[in-house]
Order: C-alpha cells, then sequence, then structure tokens
C-alpha cells in the first residue's frame, strides 16, 4: 500500500476563466507509517515509566520476603520441617530480585559509552532474561565458543541488538520451533550474500540467531535493514529493529548477514572485530578532523570577517560568491564538505533554491543558516525546518563557535 499526497491548484485567465490545473502527487508512505507507528510508540514509552515504578515496588516487596524468611528460619531449629519452605522462599525471591535489576538494567543503560565486554558474558546474560519472556513452545538451544571474545562495543546497543533479533526469531515460530543462539571465531569471513555494514578486520567474532520459522521471501531480503520496513501490523512491530541492528554494526564497523529459506527458518549473523585492548587508547588519542565548510554568502565584506572567524578556530572554508559557483564547488568531488554555512537575508532569495536543494548534491551535509539584517520571522517556516542549526542576528560569536562544533564533531565522529 502506498500513501499519496495530492496538491492541484487551479490556473485563471486575466478574466477569470479557468483554464485549467496544476498539481503535483508526492509519496508519503513513510512519514504516514512513521506517524501511525510514532503514536503507538508513545503509548508504549508511558508504559515503560509505570513499569520501571512497578518493578522498584516489586523488588522492594522481594527483598521484605527474603528478609522475614531468613528471620524465621533462624528462629527455628536446623531439622525443623519448615526449614527447606523457608529455604525455597529465600532462593525464589532472590532469583526474583535479581530479574528485576537486570529489567531496570536494560532501562537505565546509557548509549555511548563503550567498554571492553566478552561477547559469551554478554549474551548468556541477555539469554536469562530471554527464557523468562520466550514461550514454552519455542525451544532455546545456544552453543558459545569455548574461549573468551572480547569486544569493544556499547553493552546496551549490543543488547537491543541481540534482543530484537530473539523476538523477531520467536515471532516467525507462532506454532513453536527452535532458537539457536551460538558464538564463533573467524579468521577468514565467508561469502555473505545478503549483508549490511563493512566487513570487519579480522579476527572477527560472530553472533548467530537462528530459527526455524516461516523464513523471509527473498523478494523481502533487500529491504528488511530499511527504516520503517516491517511484515508485521501497526501495534506488533515499529520497522526499526533490523534498521537499528544495521546502524549499530556500522557504528562499531562491523556487518549484519542474513540467510533465508521460506517455510525453513532464518539465519542472523552479526559480525564484529574482535577487541585488541588499544581500541580506548586509539580514540582518546585520535586527532580531531578538520572540518570544511562552504561559506555562501553575496555580501564580500560580512563573507570575510565570518570566514577569518571561522579559519581562526580551525576550520578549513571554502567561498562562494554565487549560486552557480556554490553549485560547483559542491558537485566538485576536490572538497569533502561537513557543512554549506549560509549567510542569509530575508531580502535574498536568489540562494533559496540551492539551500533546498543542497543535501541533494552531496550527502551527508549539514546547513548552518546565519541570520543577516533581518529577524528569524522573516523567513519561510519550510526553509527554515531544512536547516540544522540557525544562528540568530544577536547570537555571540562564542556561542556561535560552541553550536557550531557539537553539531559537527556528532556528525563526524561514529563513536559518540
Amino acid at each position: 500500500v502506498s500513501y499519496i499526497l495530492e496538491h492541484r491548484e487551479a490556473l485563471f485567465s486575466k478574466n477569470g476563466l479557468l483554464l485549467g490545473f496544476e498539481g503535483v502527487w508526492l509519496d508519503v508512505t513513510r512519514r504516514t507509517i512513521a506517524e501511525k507507528r510514532l503514536s503507538s510508540a508513545a503509548r508504549k514509552e508511558t508504559l515503560a515509566v509505570l513499569t520501571m515504578g512497578l518493578a522498584h515496588d516489586f523488588s522492594n516487596i522481594m527483598a521484605g520476603i527474603h528478609s522475614l524468611s531468613e528471620a524465621f528460619q533462624a528462629e527455628i531449629e536446623k531439622d525443623h520441617p519448615f526449614q527447606q519452605g523457608l529455604a525455597l522462599i529465600q532462593r525464589n525471591s532472590r532469583q526474583a530480585s535479581q530479574l528485576v535489576h537486570r529489567i531496570l538494567a536494560l532501562h537505565q543503560g546509557k548509549i555511548g559509552e563503550r567498554n571492553y565486554y566478552n561477547l559469551n558474558e554478554m549474551v548468556e546474560d541477555t539469554l536469562e532474561l530471554l527464557r523468562k519472556i520466550v514461550p514454552r513452545r519455542i525451544q532455546i538451544e545456544a552453543a558459545y565458543i569455548n574461549a573468551p571474545l572480547p569486544l569493544y562495543v556499547d553493552a546496551v546497543e549490543f543488547r537491543q541488538v541481540f534482543f530484537n533479533l530473539a523476538l523477531n526469531a520467536v515471532d516467525a515460530m507462532p506454532q513453536g520451533g527452535k532458537l539457536t543462539i551460538e558464538t564463533s571465531y573467524h579468521q577468514e569471513l565467508p561469502f555473505m550474500e545478503n549483508s549490511q555494514g563493512t566487513h570487519p578486520k579480522l579476527p572477527a567474532v560472530c553472533l548467530t540467531v537462528r530459527d526455524t520459522g516461516c523464513g523471509i521471501p527473498q523478494r523481502h531480503l533487500s529491504a528488511i535493514f530499511d527504516p520503517f520496513f516491517t511484515t508485521k501490523t501497526v501495534n506488533k512491530g515499529s520497522g526499526l529493529g533490523l534498521y537499528n541492528a544495521r546502524l549499530f554494526v556500522e557504528k562499531h564497523h562491523g556487518a549484519i548477514s542474513v540467510e533465508s529459506t521460506e517455510q525453513a527458518g532464518t539465519t542472523f549473523h552479526v559480525w564484529l572485530p574482535e577487541a585488541d585492548f588499544t581500541e580506548a587508547e586509539r580514540l582518546e588519542n585520535r586527532p580531531q578532523r578538520r572540518h570544511t565548510l562552504l561559506l555562501i554568502a553575496s555580501q564580500s565584506q560580512l563573507m570575510g570577517e565570518v570566514a577569518d572567524l571561522l579559519r581562526q578556530h580551525g576550520y578549513y572554508v571554502v567561498l562562494a560568491h554565487t549560486p552557480e559557483d556554490a553549485g560547483n564547488l559542491l558537485a566538485s568531488p576536490d572538497y569533502q564538505l561537513d557543512a554549506l554555512f549560509f549567510l542569509c537575508h530575508a531580502s535574498e532569495n536568489r540562494f533559496n533554491t540551492l539551500f533546498t536543494n543542497a543535501k541533494r548534491y552531496k550527502m551527508p551535509v549539514k546547513i548552518i543558516m546565519q541570520i543577516v539584517g533581518c529577524n528569524q520571522d522573516e523567513f519561510e517556516t519550510q526553509l527554515l525546518n531544512q536547516a540544522d542549526l540557525i544562528i540568530p542576528t544577536d547570537m555571540s560569536s562564542p556561542e556561535m563557535l560552541a553550536r557550531l562544533r557539537t553539531l559537527l564533531d556528532a556528525a563526524s565522529n561514529p563513536l559518540l
């Protein structure tokens, strides 16, 4: 199903005679699907907040049960018939508390913090939670390589990817089946027909999630990692799980591949480079890349002042006085542009087309708009919405430079 937005405008002669209509059709499928799924996500976010509060209360209740059972056990004789029952209460309440703490850790973990982890330990820890929620009709098998598999990863993002792959596998087996989780070590990489990301440097480690479910049609394999692509109903899936897995492996310089046969099952492989324990040091000592800006303005004096300020603070600045110059520089392979920096005045509109179409020339490029001699309200909202950073006339130079640095560093640093 595709969602089409039609815009039609009547054309009249000078005498008021209707000559015809001009119109366009816009494909708004992704936007429509995103709106539907965001409404469902808002409800789930509210439930998540409530769940956190309930989990805290539940943990406190279990702590009280555990303490009370310990007190009763200490008051009775060792051969009393209640000893075995009280020990069982203590063991189960302790397991319940540990489970709640794992759930809270999933909610409270911060994305963006990398550290060294053993893949086997992360998988086993997460699998304990999965065993609690996976239906009994699903048989879970785990096979770990008998050696540590060190990784330098964001553990919160990794667990999200693992959870999503496992739950997708469960959904593919509504009548029951077998879910297999494996870890492995590779000095060479096999051929990967359907994959996203980049081949990791060797040696590499691999997480495999395999199911015996309905499989994925071949025509869908090339699209399953796209945002909002899903074959589930709106309330069942967001279409972002595999897309987030793709972003995860790209950020960690790895790959994700899939093999599937209809009515036989699907296998996902997450490939990541083995940590050599120099990653944190390399990240800390990595030199900051110099950002390149294309400065676009028609006023030479003002352009010179802004260019001098940017160059003094470490930016490489390329100048364009006309839309034609800017278009040629955008299309040129000689520059790796990080951003287009527009000095905009409301009375000038000859740069508007270039402003609107800038990201079509070279992706990804940030759009920075500095208002000159007027107010932000004098510009069209549609134009302002396309800017990644808007610098009003009254913003100080230090604040402008700080916001510019934050924007460009976040865009160029895959580890942030």
